[in-house]
């Protein structure tokens, strides 16, 4: 078999954000067939379990002493960043919540690696700073009609959701690379803990298709490689560049909606993927 580690860390980075595009995709269409709660705890559960077969067949070791630790607060704050990204999309303005997600996401584990880890190239920067802007401009651009949701929750849901998911990617990379799926196992376990709380005290209502269960497996069977793949390339590579790619997932949930869904690009949403597509340039070249 051929061992994980040979693959580069930009493409696996690239083949994360494609898988959590797709998951987040079917994860909305499960949640519209179910009730979102439930939607969120099978997603989350069947990731859980996928990843638990790759780690039992792969005979991969759990993470011990301080990358267990690692594991623990990455998946705490993963369930947290869950509750606090549904409930800003529930409650607030997309066009606010989505973007500041996504960029807080990226600038705490680069911030941290550029100031802690080691010295960083201009191309890097730049590429992570243009990653940022698409994730912007793609989420902005599907913002209609919602400019009547409050201002104060989205602010505060955008920001301190990013923040958290951008504490997840940055525990997560630094994992030493044997102890990474051993290690996403313990973070899924966590984030499925906390979406379980989220289902059990919110409101419950019956599934409206029982459709939504097969494409919520499916979703988190996605989910499972796109984690795997974006520990691999955060533990290998570096934590800012794995990030930075690995935010551009909106624009593969957008192409889906256009081709499946009959919904309109608009010319911020292609501005936003291309320059996405320049990022993930001057990040290969500078990695």
């Amino acid at each position: 078999m051929v061992s994980m580690f040979s693959i580069n860390p930009i493409t696996a980075s690239l083949a994360s954000a494609v898988s959590f595009g797709v998951a987040d995709f079917l994860g909305g269409r499960a949640a519209a067939r179910l009730n979102p709660p439930l939607a969120v705890v099978l997603v989350q559960s069947v990731a859980c379990a996928f990843v638990l077969l790759i780690v039992v067949v792969g005979s991969y070791p759990l993470p011990s002493g301080p990358g267990l630790t690692f594991s623990i607060v990455a998946g705490l704050a993963d369930g947290i960043a869950l509750i606090l990204l549904y409930r800003g999309l529930a409650v607030g303005r997309i066009s606010i919540v989505a973007p500041l997600t996504g960029v807080f996401s990226i600038a705490v584990p680069a911030v941290v690696e550029a100031v802690f880890v080691r010295e960083i190239g201009s191309q890097i920067v730049a590429g992570i700073v243009l990653a940022a802007v698409a994730v912007v401009l793609i989420a902005h651009a599907s913002s209609g009609g919602e400019g009547d949701k409050p201002l104060k929750p989205s602010v505060m849901l955008g920001l301190s959701g990013g923040l958290t998911f951008g504490v997840t990617n940055l525990f997560l990379g630094l994992l030493e690379p044997e102890q990474a799926n051993g290690g996403v196992l313990v973070m899924r376990s966590g984030a499925v803990a906390m979406a379980a709380l989220v289902a059990f005290f919110g409101p419950i209502s019956a599934p409206r298709d029982r459709r939504g269960l097969v494409i919520g497996g499916a979703a988190g069977v996605l989910d499972a490689l796109g984690m795997i793949g974006l520990v691999y390339s955060a533990t290998v590579g570096l934590i800012g560049v794995a990030a930075s790619i690995n935010a551009l997932y909106a624009g593969v949930t957008v192409v889906l909606g256009v081709l499946l869904l009959g919904e309109r690009l608009g010319r911020v949403q292609l501005a936003g993927l291309a320059l996405g597509g320049v990022a993930i340039m001057l990040l290969a070249n500078g990695h």
